[in-house]
């Protein structure tokens, strides 16, 4: 039986021209769990490498803020 593959630890990232489309919560609405990208910035669901999909950095008022989301909250933005 042949040998299965390792599950990927590859976080996945939403291509850099489309980020400025992605409509975010505002920050100041925000646990500090989500505006670093431990929670789902939309959801709240805890974030792993292999779960979370990468928002990019972003920056509000001079405030640099790295949100992540789970696939699920992501299809439905």
């Amino acid at each position: 039986m042949p040998e299965m593959p390792a599950p990927s630890t590859r976080l996945m990232a939403i291509p850099a021209a489309l980020v400025p489309r992605i409509v975010l919560p505002r920050l100041e609405l925000l646990a500090e769990a989500r505006t670093r990208g431990a929670e789902c910035v939309w959801g709240g669901e805890r974030l792993t490498g292999e779960t979370a999909i990468d928002l990019g950095k972003h920056t509000d008022d001079g405030f640099n803020w790295f949100p992540r989301a789970c696939r699920r909250c992501t299809k439905r933005s």
